[in-house]
């Protein structure tokens, strides 16, 4: 799970480890390859 800095108050980056994933109980988030995003983008555009 991403954690906050205590010294900056920011939160850590996404090392797409799942835990978020698996944590969530709606079932809301999902782990997508970024070549899936990137090709998904260069259709947009």
């Amino acid at each position: 799970m991403p954690t906050v800095n205590p010294e900056t108050k920011k939160s850590g980056k996404c090392i797409a480890c799942g835990a978020c994933v698996a944590g969530c109980i709606s079932g809301a988030l999902t782990i997508v390859p970024w070549d899936d995003v990137t090709a998904v983008a260069q259709e947009i555009i």
